[in-house]
Parts: C-alpha cells; structure tokens; sequence
C-alpha cells in the first residue's frame, strides 16, 4: 500500500514506490497546480503516484489555476468581482450602508420633459442572450407615450437614445407605457413587453373615452416597435373611463407553467390572459378571463407568487380609497365570474387616510418558510410618512396591515415611503429574498429627490427605513426616485439579483432610471 509510512503490507521487502507490485488503485491521484497555491485545478491534468510531484496538489477544487490568491483556503472579499473562495457563492456579500444614484452602474436620462421612469419591469431575458434585460416607460413623452428597453450588460451613463428598443404609443394625448411587465407568454423561452395605455379611447364618443388598451409585443423585437404594430392588442370596446391597463402584472395563473397575462382596471375589473396568447393579433379585452367585483380603485394588480403553496400563483387586488385594502384571491379561476367567491384574505389600512395598496407584490418569501408572502406599501400613511407591511402566507381571513408580522415605518414627512414596492431577488446570494421600498420625496442629494431603501430577508417584527441595510439617493434636481421600483433580475451576469429604481418628476423635468448591480462576489 502507498502509505508513505514505509510498511511493507505484502512482505516481499519492498515499500511504496519500490514496490512494482503495487496496485495502480492504491495510488493517490494528484492534480495539476499551475499558481502553486496547494489547491489542484477543478477539471486539471492527473497523475498517480506515491509521492507529490512538483508542481500538483492532492486536491481538486481550485476554480482559478492562474491566480494564486484565488482558491477555497481564501477569504470571500465582497465587491472585487471574484469568487475568491472558490464556492460558488458570494457568502452573504451585498450593498451596505448610503449610495448616491449618480454612481449607479447603469444611469439612464430620459427626455428633457415627460414622465420617464414612471414605470419600471425587469428580471427577463427579451433577446435571449442570458442576461436579464430591463424596460422603463415614459407615458406622455411625445404626447403619445413611449418605451425603452435596455438589454444586460450595460453599464455608465445613457440616454433614452441608446435604448436598444424604443416603442412608441399610437394616439396622442394617451398613456402609453403607463404600466409595464414581461413574461414569456408565448411559451418560446424569452421573455415578452406588454404596456398599458389606460387613457387610450376606443372612440370620440364620451362613451369610450379613457377605455384603456394593451399591447404585447412578442420576441424578437427590432430596434423600434410601434403599438399598433403589437403582436397581439387587448383593446376595451365596452366602457369608458375604465382605464383598463391602470396596472399589469403576470403569473402563472392557471399552473400550466406558462406566464398568464394580468390587467387591472381603475374601475372594479381584472382580466387575465391564459393559454390563448399569442393566439390572435386583436381581443376585446372582455373576451378573456373577466372577473367582475375586483374593487381596484387607483390600486394595482399583483401576481406572480404562489401564497397559499397550492403550486398556482396568487393575485392580489388593490384599492386605495379611504382607508386602502388588498385582497387576495386564489384558485385556478377561468371565465366571467364575481371573484369574490374566491376571496382567500383582507389585509385593510388602520386609518382613512391611510390609502393602504398603493403598491404591492407577492413574488418573494419575506420569512423563508417556503410560503410568498404579501408585501404591500402606503404611502399616504400618518399624513404621507407612508408604512410598508409584509403579511405571511397562508394568509386567510381579514386582518389590518398593523397586525402583519412586518412593519416597515416611513421617517420623513411627506416622504411617501411605500410609494412603491417589490420583491428584487437575492442582491447578496445568502438565500434570501430582499425588498425594495421606494420613497420619492425624501430628500437624498437633493431637497424631495427621493430614496430607494434595501431590506434583506429574513425580515419580520418592526423596522423603520433607517433600518435598511441599504439606501440610494436621487440626486436630480427633478426628484421622484423610488417613485417605481422592480427587479433587474442578473443584469449583469455575475450570478446576482440586481435593484431596478425609476425616478418620475411629478410636474416636469428630466425622468431617470437606474440599475444598481447586486453585491454578489
């Protein structure tokens, strides 16, 4: 046996390699080790034999073979870019501590005048080259509305003139690009841009005005895609003032395993798109999965998580008024049917003012307990302090968001914390899902910028906005950062999750977007 310890097991008065006898499989194999850091190179060339030749290791698990500082013997430094320890993990790296949004890794200025940023969708692959891509809407530029996508990779200061899509909207003085989402709809493994037009009028008539429409655009996309030009188009022929498209969100509704598509109304409709995407290049929105009583006053849809743990995602329903509300529905529901028969859960603001439902996702596990869990903002909160509430699933029954086991408290006056809210992924690679809360009248670099905030999961009890383990400061003139938020998905490619922030002037001015890339290694 090759034991280095000089026995001779066979007693034939030959030990280790003097023995000729010996088995080739009691040899050790040794790994090359180019950079002489005592760790073989993983997939490296292999010799056997009893003693340690020069240049080899006894192990195998040296992830980069030309530097010696990288190896698993190495302390993991967050923010260098390497995987110094060789584990394929970034060992709880992250953003920590107050970053200026003039540094983000990607800056994006829109037009001098409009509302770009006011909505942000990230965390799909559009072009299918295996980084994430995201999209900022910008609903009233050139009076007709307009998108920008901006494929991964990017990184430095840009302009809307660098988008590589622009979509532009089709009738002037509507709201193309109001709300946005992606999702592979059409089941050909790349992720798809729907926008919202809600003032869109199906006619002159006062009858039809501000009926709202959709627009899907499937991959691949040119460099310029024009509305009318959608692949398909959901267009509302039955009311005005509906403003159908008031927010979109997407999930898989029924459990097929594909995206369903979801349209809520500013009136008391959502709508979802299953299985027949793609199908058709125009529906009457009335035509698809209608569901009737969905109070969703100025509020949102959500879905895209599965809160009960029945393998189907959930929706959410919001409505704003008074004291604000969101409602959650469950089961496979297809048709037109009165949703309130679906009612799973109530979670309703604690004052009249209080306007709970303003934002909301569900596409995060905030307790790591295997169940999503509701994540809902109110910004109007304590005379627009604004609050964000986590509520666990299961979630059932009727509750106020005070009783959620997460509270998150706005600190400035008129700050607006909660203005927006969304579930980003991992940014730090612990396992955890992490939130970003959006403020957009705090004041970062400048008076009213507005501040994005970062929560890493775990996350219960009750927190305040300067327990974020990381903020982001607008430092435009025009402010509203934070005024939409969303996940980037791996923008960049390194393995992390990484931050989506729009910032949205109120009145008039110059929109930004921003990506923050996550810490990971």
């Amino acid at each position: 046996m090759c034991d280095g310890q000089g026995g001779d097991e066979d007693c034939d008065g030959l030990v280790d390699t003097e023995d000729d006898s010996m088995s080739s499989s009691n040899l050790p194999t040794w790994t090359v080790d180019a950079d002489g850091d005592g760790y073989g190179a993983i997939g490296g060339s292999t010799r056997r034999q009893c003693d340690e030749p020069s240049g080899y290791a006894i192990t195998a698990d040296d992830c980069d073979d030309d530097d010696r500082n990288v190896n698993p013997g190495e302390t993991e430094v967050c923010g260098n870019g390497i995987d110094d320890n060789c584990n394929n993990a970034s060992d709880g790296c992250g953003l920590t501590g107050a970053y200026s949004l003039s540094a983000a890794d990607l800056v994006v200025t829109g037009p001098s005048s409009g509302s770009f940023g006011l909505s942000v969708c990230g965390g799909g692959d559009i072009d299918g080259d295996g980084m994430d891509d995201v999209v900022f809407g910008a609903p009233t530029y050139s009076n007709d509305g307009t998108g920008y996508a901006f494929y991964g990779g990017v990184s430095g200061n840009k302009t809307y003139s660098n988008a590589d899509v622009v979509f532009t909207g089709e009738s002037s003085g509507d709201q193309f690009g109001y709300a946005c989402t992606l999702g592979d709809f059409d089941g050909d493994g790349e992720a798809d841009v729907a926008f919202s037009d809600p003032r869109y009028s199906y006619s002159t008539s006062s009858s039809y005005l501000y009926s709202g429409r959709v627009y899907l655009f499937h991959t691949a996309l040119s460099s310029s895609e024009a509305a009318s030009s959608a692949n398909t188009i959901y267009t509302n022929t039955n009311n005005g003032g509906d403003y159908i498209g008031w927010s979109l969100s997407s999930g898989d509704w029924n459990g097929d395993g594909n995206a369903d598509l979801v349209v809520g109304a500013q009136e008391n409709y959502v709508f979802i798109d299953n299985g027949t995407i793609g199908t058709s290049s125009s529906k009457d929105i009335f035509g698809i999965n209608e569901m009737e009583g969905a109070v969703s006053y100025n509020g949102v849809v959500a879905s895209g998580g599965d809160v009960d743990g029945d393998g189907s995602d959930d929706l959410i329903v919001t409505d704003v008024s008074s004291k604000g509300a969101a409602y959650l529905y469950v089961g496979e529901i297809a048709g037109v049917v009165t949703l309130s028969s679906y009612l799973e859960a109530t979670v309703t603001g604690a004052a009249n003012s209080d306007a709970l439902g303003n934002s909301a996702d569900i596409r995060g596990d905030l307790d790591g307990d295997g169940y999503d869990d509701l994540l809902v903002g109110a910004s109007a909160q304590g005379g627009g302090v604004g609050s964000v509430y986590g509520c666990f699933g299961p979630l059932t029954g009727s509750k106020t968001a005070t009783s959620c086991s997460l509270v998150i408290a706005g600190q400035s006056s008129s700050g607006n914390f909660g203005a927006s809210v969304a579930y980003i992924g991992d940014e730090n690679g612990d396992g955890d899902d992490d939130i970003l809360v959006g403020a957009p009248w705090v004041t970062g670099d400048r008076t009213s910028s507005g501040v994005a905030y970062l929560f890493r999961g775990t996350l219960s009890g009750s927190k305040r906005a300067s327990d974020a383990d990381a903020s982001f400061a607008g430092s435009h003139s025009s402010g509203g950062v934070g005024s939409a938020v969303g996940r980037a998905g791996d923008f960049n490619g390194d393995g992390s999750d990484d931050l989506l922030i729009g910032g949205y002037p109120a009145n008039s001015g110059t929109g930004m977007g921003y990506v923050m890339f996550g810490g990971g290694f």
